[in-house]
């Protein structure tokens, strides 16, 4: 949610008490309503320019991994309430004195963290748990990325059409690339490239493979990576940036849900 920047670094070196509290200097939104949703299975999240919030038939656990950037390895814990019941949310931040409204993505998980705590008095802790998961690591090619030449950073562009998935990244470091890889597969991925400095790259890739699965142990593409409709995901981390990834066991920090409430009236 979030690995990915200063933010998220404090965030994991932070005391586990502020994981279920919203500090005094957290952004909130100005406004926000948390109906009940209609029946659906398909949740929407989506924000404006303007720096408007709105989840469509939307549960608790879906909101959380969103606003702390984790895949579904990373979140434990919780009635099961929170896996079920689906709401509508719609929030607006404050207009600061400029009257523009905030608009940053990176504020709006923050604000999306102060609502959780705030309406579903949400709290949560930290620890470390074995489980499978993608290391990612270096190919015998050599990494094939750019350092970066933009002053600010890191920013991440999400692109594509029905046929093609695509990634933009600039000034990243390895670990903001791998923290995005993980939301595309669904796991986490470790970042073991041992890389330093921010770079830019660009990754594309075909949505119709994204189910392919890497070989455990070598770099080789995956089998039926050569598909004319575009390479999987994995073959394109292999032959676009130079890397490979492998499944193994590893120490991934996991969010354990402590307490939660259904949030509270508007």
């Amino acid at each position: 949610m979030n690995a990915n920047n200063v933010i998220a670094a404090f965030l994991l070196s932070a005391p586990l008490l502020l994981l279920g509290q919203t500090p005094p200097s957290s952004p909130a939104f100005e406004a926000a309503s948390i109906k009940p949703s209609q029946p659906g299975e398909r949740s929407v999240i989506n924000r404006s320019a303007g720096g408007r919030f709105t989840a469509d038939k939307t549960t608790l656990k879906i909101l959380v991994k969103w606003a702390y950037e984790l895949t579904d390895d990373e979140l434990a814990g919780g009635p099961k309430w929170t896996d079920s019941e689906r709401y509508d949310v719609v929030a607006t931040p404050v207009q600061d004195a400029g009257n523009e409204q905030v608009a940053r993505d990176r504020q709006i998980r923050m604000m999306v963290r102060s609502l959780l705590a705030d309406r579903f008095k949400l709290a949560m802790h930290r620890e470390a748990r074995e489980m499978p998961a993608y290391v990612l690591s270096v190919s015998k090619d050599g990494p094939k990325l750019t350092a970066t030449t933009h002053p600010a950073g890191p920013q991440i562009l999400m692109n594509g059409n029905g046929r093609m998935r695509g990634m933009t990244f600039q000034a990243a470091p390895t670990s903001f690339i791998a923290r995005y890889l993980s939301t595309q597969l669904h796991r986490k991925v470790v970042d073991q490239t041992n890389l330093s400095g921010a770079f830019d790259c660009k990754l594309e890739w075909s949505p119709d493979m994204d189910r392919l699965t890497p070989p455990a142990a070598a770099g080789e593409p995956a089998a039926g990576s050569s598909d004319p409709g575009g390479p999987s995901i994995f073959t394109a981390i292999q032959k676009q940036l130079g890397f490979r990834l492998r499944m193994e066991k590893a120490s991934v920090e996991v969010y354990v849900i402590d307490s939660v409430d259904r949030p509270s009236d508007n």
